[in-house]
Formats: structure tokens, sequence, C-alpha cells
């Protein structure tokens, strides 16, 4: 899921042109409980196999998208808009 990088950068395997600092691909929570972004999860989720998300890939964006900070979510619908123009999630974000 993560193992693509370039330097100091994750680079996502379906595009080599979106990419993200490492730095920013792993947070930790309040009680110092290690997490993957949840911009890249839900990228990963919005597409399975070139077709709209699937409906657990939908719920968890409907739970998740309250809980993306603002940065998170202009990266998402960066990505979105470029790659998958359309995409039903856009709206949201």
């Amino acid at each position: 899921l993560l193992c693509e990088r370039e330097g100091i950068e994750w680079v996502w395997r379906r595009n080599r042109e979106v990419r993200l600092p490492v730095a920013k691909i792993g947070l930790t929570s309040n009680t110092n409980v290690p997490y993957l972004n949840p911009a890249i999860v839900l990228l990963f989720k919005s597409r399975s196999q070139g077709k709209e998300p699937r409906a657990k890939d939908q719920q968890d964006f409907e739970r998740t998208i309250t809980h993306l900070n603002q940065e998170q979510k202009t990266w998402l619908q960066m990505v979105l808009r470029t790659w998958f123009a359309g995409h039903r999630w856009l709206n949201s974000l």
C-alpha cells in the first residue's frame, strides 16, 4: 500500500504523479496510537478495479470525511478531480 517512494515522497502506484511527503502518510492519535493518513486510505478506496467505490468504501468515506482536516480534504479533492473527474465524493469534499 505505501511501499512505493521516491526520496522523501510517497508515490501512488496507480499514477506516479500523485505524491505526498512520507512524513504525512502516518499520523499519531492523541493517545500515541499510529494510523495511516485517512486521505490516502480513502484514495485507495475511491476506486476498485476502475469502478465506483464499493458500498463498504462509500460507508467508510461518509464516516471519515468529517474527521479530515482541510489539508487532507484539499489533497484528496485535487487527486480525485485530476484522475477521476466527476467522482461522486467530490461534492462532499
